[in-house]
């Protein structure tokens, strides 16, 4: 308010001789200066002037910044005289006071009710971790991912199926024979200092299911899921997660069939999807015929014979794939690259050819 009534004091005075402080703005070397010297302002009041725009200057009425000016000044006497007298200051406060409850008293009453119970929660660092599941279904973690599976052990009877790479902060999905989806935080998991715990006892698993896969990673990965029904489809974990305890339906099997283990990928890598028969023939296709989807059935992934059965599907960046299968009572692994590997190539939901050496496939090799 001080400062209001000490620019308006100086524009006041350059009213009376608006044609010469124009003259001097326009003429002079530093017209600051000549304001200050020619009409006695102070540094600020020239300033004011200098700021303004010469049309803004000659358009200042003088009885308008006058009126400003007596209006400023009597809010300014009357403050001085609350500031100086505490007797005035209580008087003004209570008149206020009453003034509002006189506007807004009504019968209104604070209502007092019991508060929700506060839950302390600890933050969750963000940091590697291996979450490490094996075929009987058990789960466990350990930090980093720099995990040996050699140095691994397992319950009598139980061996490695999958060693997940992800961070704390992401989920973990486990898939059930009938193919819902259930969703355990990294964090939560069991440490890698014993052998874990059965997955089924960290979710609310169906009558009759039994946890077969594990995926894990950030939501926005992307997944390929198949059933050994033949169907299939391209998803991301965001769609699989669900904040049920009890999980979600996810995947629609028929009647004898299960998920088969579903691929996460990049999708920079994946050009092509290869698939094996459990009768010993594969078939190789463009991902681009996929369909991608947040649950249900899919598409036919590769042409099965009656009661034949999808054993493996797997994601190829370049045209070359090795496959684990049995001959006789040996494991056996080829390598399959160039016109051996073109002789596979088709299109989506075609039969495929036999695998050489009447291989019993049992899946694919990194």
């Amino acid at each position: 308010m001080r400062d209001r009534i000490h620019v308006l004091e100086g524009r006041l005075i350059v009213l009376l001789n608006v044609d010469r402080v124009v003259r001097i703005i326009r003429n002079a070397d530093d017209p600051k200066a000549e304001l200050i010297k020619a009409f006695k302002l102070t540094d600020r009041q020239a300033e004011d002037i200098l700021e303004m725009r010469l049309r803004q200057l000659a358009k200042l009425e003088h009885i308008k910044v006058e009126q400003e000016l007596e209006g400023l000044r009597e809010d300014r006497k009357g403050l001085e005289k609350v500031l100086k007298s505490r007797k005035v200051l209580e008087d003004l406060v209570i008149e206020e006071i009453e003034a509002d409850a006189k506007a807004f008293g009504d019968k209104r009453r604070t209502i007092i009710e019991q508060s929700e119970k506060a839950v302390i929660e600890t933050p969750v660092i963000d940091e590697p971790v291996t979450v490490i599941f094996s075929k009987n279904g058990w789960v466990r973690a350990r930090q980093g991912w720099e995990v040996d599976p050699g140095t691994l052990s397992f319950k009598e009877g139980d061996s490695l199926l999958a060693l997940l790479k992800c961070r704390t902060v992401d989920p973990v999905v486990f898939l059930d024979s009938a193919g819902r989806a259930y969703t355990v935080n990294a964090s939560e998991l069991p440490s890698a200092r014993g052998d874990g715990a059965p997955a089924s006892s960290l979710v609310d698993l169906q009558s009759g299911a039994r946890i077969m896969y594990a995926v894990a990673g950030k939501p926005d990965m992307p997944v390929l899921v198949a059933s050994s029904g033949g169907y299939g489809f391209a998803t991301r974990i965001a769609d699989m997660v669900s904040n049920r305890k009890a999980g979600r339906d996810f995947m629609t099997v028929g009647p004898g069939e299960t998920p088969i283990a579903p691929v996460v990928y990049e999708e920079s890598q994946a050009r092509l999807v290869a698939a094996l028969s459990a009768s010993g023939r594969m078939l190789v296709f463009d991902m681009a015929e996929m369909r991608s989807v947040s649950r249900g059935r899919g598409v036919i992934v590769m042409g099965l014979e009656e009661g034949e059965k999808l054993v493996a599907v797997s994601l190829l960046a370049t045209p070359a794939v090795k496959v684990r299968g049995m001959k006789g009572s040996k494991e056996r692994e080829i390598h399959l690259t160039g016109a051996r590997f073109e002789h596979y190539v088709g299109h989506r939901a075609r039969m495929g050819r036999v695998l050489p050496d009447k291989l019993k496939p049992i899946g694919f090799s990194a």
